[in-house]
C-alpha cells in the first residue's frame, strides 16, 4: 500500500490537487454521507481498522490513518482509530490463522470494546434531533 499510494499522506490533506482519484472519491463519499445525515436525521461516524501488521513495532501506515482522521475532523465526522486499541499487541496473535490475517476473536473483542466506549463517549447511541 504505502509504496504506491499515499507516500506522503499529509500532503494530500493540504493540497487537494495532489489527490488520487481513489482518495478523492472516498473523501467525497464521506462528505456526501454527512450531507445525507443532515437531511435525513442520522449521524455518521467512522472507525479506522488498521492492518494487523507490525502493531508491536513501527506500524507503516500511520500517515494514512492520520489523513483519514484529519479529513473526518474537517468534515465533522467523529472518528475512532482502532490502531490505539491494537498498538503493542502481537500482530500474529490477532490473526485467524498464520496464512489468513483477518481478525480473530481477540481482535474483534478489542475492537468491540473500543467501539462501544467510543459510541458512548460521542453520545452516538442517542437519537439525533431532526434538523429544521
Amino acid at each position: 500500500y504505502l509504496g504506491s499510494f499515499f507516500k506522503e499522506a499529509n500532503k494530500y490533506v493540504d493540497d487537494p490537487a495532489l489527490l488520487s482519484i481513489d482518495w478523492k472519491q472516498s473523501r467525497d463519499a464521506l462528505a456526501h454521507a454527512v450531507e445525507l445525515g443532515q437531511q435525513h436525521g442520522f449521524r455518521v461516524a467512522l472507525v479506522v481498522w488498521p492492518e494487523l501488521y507490525d502493531l508491536e513495532g513501527d506500524y507503516p501506515f500511520v500517515a494514512i490513518h492520520q489523513l483519514v482522521r484529519e479529513t473526518c475532523n474537517r468534515l465533522g465526522i467523529p472518528t475512532l482509530d482502532l490502531l490505539d486499541a491494537f498498538r503493542g499487541h502481537n500482530s500474529a496473535a490477532l490473526w485467524v490463522h498464520p496464512s489468513d490475517h483477518h481478525p480473530n476473536e481477540e481482535a474483534n473483542r478489542l475492537a468491540a470494546d473500543a467501539i462501544a466506549r467510543f459510541l458512548r463517549e460521542q453520545h452516538l447511541l442517542e437519537k439525533p434531533s431532526r434538523g429544521p
